[in-house]
């Protein structure tokens, strides 16, 4: 169970190395740097959709409109720039 939880953890710091490095990135399109710095400032703003202090529905619009906004973000970001961005981690 712990080793399970430190790979997650792992892997989570890991994906957010990698968008650190695209958001440095030029190449990047202006889009996908706006839908990234999108989802970091949603996760770290204390303003929500729904408020965090309605117990599990509050974090519930966390979990959706976060991976959201990173999806369309990868989305927009070209597959070999990801894919070096992934070789340098």
């Amino acid at each position: 169970m712990v080793s399970t939880v430190r790979r997650v953890f792992g892997l989570i710091r890991r994906e957010l190395k990698l968008y650190r490095i695209l958001m440095k990135d030029s190449r990047t399109p202006r889009t996908a740097r706006m839908f990234l710095a999108g989802a970091v400032a949603y996760a770290f703003t204390p303003l929500d959709l729904l408020p965090n202090l309605i117990p599990i529905i509050g974090f519930v619009d966390d979990l959706i409109i976060i991976p959201i906004l990173v999806y369309f973000a990868l989305r927009n970001i070209p597959k070999p720039l990801i894919s070096e961005g992934r070789a340098r981690l």
